[in-house]
């Protein structure tokens, strides 16, 4: 593979690492806000860890007992150790981040089942944008990983962190440029 094409499935990549690992954070957001019962909802993360709490605090609630948010609390936090798993391994195992895009879309699919056929809410809509962005990006993901199942490990780390000195720079740039403007 030629080094341009080489460098635009890696940056397609690492842009699919980057929104997934965004997700996980918004998601463990989410989970902490609904621990402390907060009527705050980040949109940009996962579905189903989130109702699974929501879930376990209102069995909690109805029978009196801790045990239904202690369960649904593991199981929560296992769906996001997966989701972390996922983008941790993934530059190893680059397969991980189709995995990654498998499970999301399920996640997704359970958020239109849930608009549809439980209630329909306008801010749903908007979560479903962002499903959908996210979906979008691990998508890209996982083409990048078809298209990069002949690079070698060695080649692919090189061109990662290519692209990331780039990134750094450019940033640098802007930053001067602000700073300059600023003055």
């Amino acid at each position: 593979m030629e080094k341009a094409n080489l460098n635009s499935w890696v940056l397609k990549f690492k842009r699919s690492r980057d929104n997934l690992m965004l997700m996980i954070v918004f998601t463990v957001i989410n989970l902490l806000l609904l621990l402390f019962q907060s009527d705050f909802y980040l949109l940009f993360s996962a579905t189903v860890p989130t109702l699974t709490l929501a879930i376990g605090q209102y069995a909690s609630a109805d029978i009196g007992s801790n045990i239904p948010l202690w369960i649904t609390s593991f199981i929560a936090v296992a769906i996001v150790g997966f989701y972390i798993a996922c983008w941790a391994f993934s530059k190893k195992a680059r397969l991980l981040i189709l995995i990654a895009f498998i499970f999301f879309s399920i996640d997704t699919f359970i958020l239109l089942v849930l608009m549809l056929v439980v209630e329909f809410d306008l801010m749903m809509l908007v979560d479903l944008a962002f499903h959908f962005w996210i979906l979008y990006y691990l998508y890209h993901g996982a083409m990048a990983w078809s298209k990069l199942s002949d690079v070698s490990q060695e080649d692919f780390t090189l061109s990662l962190a290519n692209i990331t000195i780039t990134e750094e720079k450019i940033l640098n740039e802007v930053n001067k440029k602000e700073e300059n403007q600023e003055k």
